[in-house]
């Protein structure tokens, strides 16, 4: 993993992370995410590797001279070949959320940080169904993680929806399904959330017909509707071209736009789009 800061003259290589005894291969540096003061590093490697896909996260944290150093490892309870935990990550505040999609339907690994600061497991999110791949993406924002489960009722996919209640458990919010969800469309594939909209990537809707012609792909944008307290699509969107692009293959908000990618737009060269927030909506 190569750690970057940015300074006046732009973004400079400042040092790199390595896994304490990694091995060639290993996949460290699968996933990344981080909240400023904690880095979360994925480690899954090959089917045929030797920890044959189980997965593994190494946390690091930085100090105050803003090294990172390695903090530990989390894994879950029962390490299953080819589970790959660690597929998807978040961080809210002291509590972590850990996909691990092809752990059985999926799972979904909770850890809080104690005094210690060290990491304890804090449960697990319900709601995975036959064939789901439940927590292949996660997102959060303030009280909510938002799970996606892209393999669901024949890749059509769906997004689930939690709060954190006042005791401290999940609750359901309500599950996500698209308008114009098709076979294979992989709804849920990515996801971000920035206070009452979600945004849902569905890279592989809009099939073009004819053999490797791919998929266009869309994004669902969703709103919280505090009068019927549920979630409400408010707008779809999908690139300027109707070609092969996996339009939202991974979403992000960031400001008052959502930044859209589609890996194989333009022959596989990839495009990044940008779509400004409306009040309850997406304007393309």
């Amino acid at each position: 993993v190569h750690v970057y800061r940015r300074g006046p003259a732009g973004w400079k290589e400042t040092g790199t992370l390595t896994a304490p005894a990694g091995v060639p291969n290993d996949g460290f540096g699968t996933t990344l995410v981080s909240d400023g003061t904690t880095l979360l590093v994925s480690r899954i490697d090959g089917f045929n590797g030797a920890d044959s896909g189980r997965g593994e996260v190494r946390v690091f944290r930085k100090n105050a001279t803003g090294v990172w150093t390695a903090a530990g490892v989390l894994q879950a309870a029962t390490r299953v070949t080819r589970g790959d935990f660690g597929r998807s990550m978040t961080i809210l505040g002291d509590l972590v959320a850990i996909g691990s999609p092809r752990d059985g339907n999926g799972a979904v690994y909770l850890y809080r940080r104690g005094a210690d600061g060290a990491y304890a497991p804090a449960g697990t999110l319900p709601g995975a169904e036959t064939g789901d791949a439940f927590g292949t993406s996660l997102a959060s924002d303030g009280q909510r993680i938002v799970v996606g489960a892209p393999s669901r009722s024949m890749r059509k996919g769906a997004v689930m929806v939690y709060s954190r209640q006042t005791d401290g458990s999940w609750k359901s919010e309500g599950v996500l399904l698209a308008s114009r969800g098709a076979d294979n469309a992989q709804f849920g594939a990515a996801l971000a959330i920035k206070g009452d909209m979600i945004a849902v990537g569905s890279p592989n809707a809009l099939l073009i017909p004819g053999q490797g012609q791919g998929a266009v792909g869309m994004v669902v944008a969703y709103q919280w509707n505090p009068k019927t307290s549920s979630w409400r699509e408010t707008d779809t969107a999908v690139p300027f071209s109707y070609a092969g692009a996996n339009f939202g293959a991974s979403v992000a908000f960031a400001g008052n736009e959502l930044l859209i990618g589609a890996p194989a737009a333009a022959r596989n060269t990839g495009h990044l789009y940008r779509a400004t927030l409306g009040k309850d909506a997406v304007d393309k």
